[in-house]
């Protein structure tokens, strides 16, 4: 990447808390994701993490879109990770990142409900760095939202103790 590329990049991050971090490898699933960002930032400074996956595939979509609590804390995560090689890809592809076409916690919660939701491969929303079942998070940030009527009704949308940590046996968001 260019310098001025860079500047122009980092610029357009200083005002984004969601960013769009590319060329992901393809095993990747929210436990990596968020190994990944732990070396870089603390997980009291991400509030949402979501790695899409392909429908009929055992394989992401090559990205993920994580939130910060604050544009300085995706700043801070974009200038230490930008240019980076993601960590256990041994095709050592660099790390790109991007501002999100959809900013915000709330923003990021109401696309993912109002989308054709993953039954498996859901985001994981944190708060104060612990995270929290779904529904949880879509009562608390989308309170008038119709958000509730887009799952189904025994649907427990997660369960936060499998996201407690990122380095624990449990897996997070695994492959089927």
């Amino acid at each position: 990447m260019s310098s001025s590329t860079a500047d122009v990049a980092a610029s357009t991050v200083a005002e984004s808390t969601t960013l769009m971090f590319r060329y992901m490898p393809r095993k990747f699933v929210v436990k990596d994701m968020l190994k990944q960002l732990e070396w870089h930032v603390s997980r009291t400074h991400i509030d949402f993490v979501y790695v899409p996956w392909q429908r009929d595939a055992a394989n992401n979509k090559g990205y993920a879109f994580v939130n910060f609590v604050d544009a300085q804390s995706a700043q801070a995560a974009f200038t230490s990770m930008q240019g980076t090689v993601w960590h256990s890809d041994p095709r050592m592809r660099e790390i790109r990142i991007v501002p999100a076409a959809v900013q915000g916690l709330v923003a990021n919660l109401q696309r993912y409900i109002d989308s054709e939701p993953d039954s498996v491969h859901r985001p994981v929303v944190f708060s104060h760095g612990q995270a929290i079942p779904l529904r949880v998070a879509v009562q608390r940030f989308c309170p008038d939202s119709m958000a509730l009527q887009n799952f189904a009704a025994g649907d427990d949308w997660g369960n936060a103790a499998t996201y407690t940590s990122a380095g624990s046996d449990s897996e997070m968001n695994s492959a089927p």
